[in-house]
């Protein structure tokens, strides 16, 4: 198990299933790709690398979206699974993301036979409020939770089953192109998410903070925090200045009548 303890897999399955629970119920988003990559890595003692591998891997999944109930991959899962390899095995960083990237690329399957079954779910759903029997609805209900829970359990807990040994035996029939292709996909797909990231954003309107931020942390040498809360003093005086400008253009607009 990857030299890991039952309470640890206990817990890293727990935070994995109440991520499933809240994207299929109420969707509060707590746990992020980079909130349960450092949970993961507060369960293992190393929070470090569990940020790390969350943010790259949240940057990669930027921009991916099951819309219309379309099946995507699952990045969560390869954060997760990436996170614990990362730590527990001397690869690091790199055959994390070589063995959890492809598990969440084979959740796709998983999460196309779960909406197959929901739909079968549904089916009895009405037939049991046709009968009256509405009890019955609660039942297939929580049916379809449970499996939406349970595939993105599954993965987690079947590398966790095999553990070192299914790490070794991918790697060793893994083709060395492959593994070199994943080592750079995982350092072109967290600037293509980035880019995905500002192409959404007003850029072109406030490309002067943008330059600001490059300066400070390219050649003045500002961490990545002390850029953030930068960026978030400018992002409070901008709201301030609309504030006022507002204020100011009713103030004129009574004045005027």
């Amino acid at each position: 198990m990857f030299g890991c303890n039952f309470l640890q897999v206990l817990i890293i399955l727990v935070i994995v299933g109440l991520q499933a629970w809240d994207l299929n119920g109420p969707q509060w988003m707590l746990i992020t790709n980079i909130g349960g990559a450092v949970l993961v890595g507060l369960v293992l003692g190393d929070v470090p690398t569990g940020l790390y591998v969350g943010a790259t891997l949240g940057l990669m999944s930027l921009g991916v979206v099951g819309l219309g109930g379309a099946s995507v991959p699952n990045y969560f899962i390869s954060t997760i699974i990436a996170t614990v390899v990362a730590i527990k095995s001397t690869g690091g960083y790199e055959m994390g993301l070589t063995i959890g990237l492809p598990v969440g690329m084979l959740f796709v399957y998983l999460d196309v036979l779960q909406k197959l079954a929901c739909g079968v779910f549904a089916r009895n759903a009405e037939a049991a409020i046709d009968r009256g029997e509405y009890e019955k609805v609660d039942l297939w209900a929580w049916v379809g939770e449970i499996t939406a829970i349970a595939k993105n359990v599954l993965p987690v807990f079947l590398v966790f089953v095999f553990g070192q040994g299914l790490v070794e035996a991918l790697v060793n029939i893994m083709p060395e192109f492959l593994y070199k292709g994943l080592t750079l996909a995982g350092k072109i797909l967290p600037v293509t998410g980035m880019a995905i990231l500002l192409n959404y954003m007003p850029v072109k309107r406030h490309f002067t903070y943008l330059l600001i931020g490059f300066v400070a942390y390219a050649y003045v040498g500002i961490p990545t925090l002390g850029v953030g809360i930068l960026g978030a003093a400018f992002a409070y005086k901008a709201w301030l200045d609309g504030q006022n400008k507002a204020t100011a253009q009713v103030a004129g607009g009574m004045e005027d009548e």
